[in-house]
């Protein structure tokens, strides 16, 4: 922006103009001075003819004229305009029964919360049965060979409460996480032996230990047979 201060600047009435019905001299266009024209040559070869910026050339009287440029911070409308968009997205999740969390709006300390994510996974689903019926109401008369038209709803995150997790087994929570059983060690004939033992009355065992060999008995703790020693001959 460029301005010119002094009165050949200034534009002046078109002294070729002819008034019409209803207009009077003050209806005159103006016309630029040759001093302002000048000026705007000026400029015009000063930019270059590939230049694509713009010049706005002002011409006045006096000093006071001129006009003044302010320049408004844009920190607080930036600020302004980035709570809107926030506002704008909350209101068509809450219009369109979208959970902000679902799509990456909401706080960033709540992305995180695996039992947060369910709890709005879960009521999203009861928000699309409805449409979800109506769509599948019609197929069902379509196709009425096909007999289950069930949607088995989407659930991208797995969460194991705590509480459920302590009355789980080691198996159930591996099985929960896709993950396969634990191998177990298998049990030997003599663990098997002593654990039909110890579901067995007292007298009962006693009478079945007491119909045992004596190796028998010892291999049931881990010992070997009993080695004799030969008497050396005379």
């Amino acid at each position: 922006m460029m301005t010119v201060i002094g009165a050949k600047y200034s534009p002046e009435a078109d002294p070729d103009f002819v008034p019409g019905e209803g207009q009077t001299m003050d209806d005159a266009p103006d016309v630029e001075s040759p001093d302002l024209l000048d000026i705007k040559k000026g400029v015009k070869a000063m930019k270059g003819s590939e230049s694509e910026s713009s010049v706005l050339v002002l011409a006045v009287e006096k000093e006071e004229e001129a006009p003044k440029i302010d320049f408004i911070d844009k920190g607080p409308n930036s600020k302004g305009l980035t709570d809107m968009r926030n506002r704008i997205t909350n209101s068509v999740c809450r219009h369109m029964g979208v959970p902000p969390v679902l799509i990456g709006v909401a706080e960033a300390g709540m992305l995180g919360n695996n039992q947060q994510i369910v709890n709005s996974i879960k009521l999203f689903n009861l928000t699309v049965e409805p449409a979800r019926a109506s769509i599948i109401a019609p197929l069902a008369k379509l196709y009425p060979e096909l007999s289950d038209w069930s949607v088995k709803p989407l659930n991208p995150v797995d969460y194991l409460d705590p509480t459920v997790a302590q009355k789980m087994t080691d198996d159930e929570i591996r099985a929960f996480g896709g993950l396969p059983e634990l191998e177990k060690p298998q049990s030997t004939d003599a663990e098997r032996t002593l654990q039909a033992l110890a579901g067995l009355p007292a007298l009962v065992a006693n009478q079945v230990l007491a119909d045992m060999t004596e190796d028998e008995r010892r291999g049931l703790i881990g010992l070997g047979p009993k080695t004799t020693t030969p008497t050396p001959a005379t």
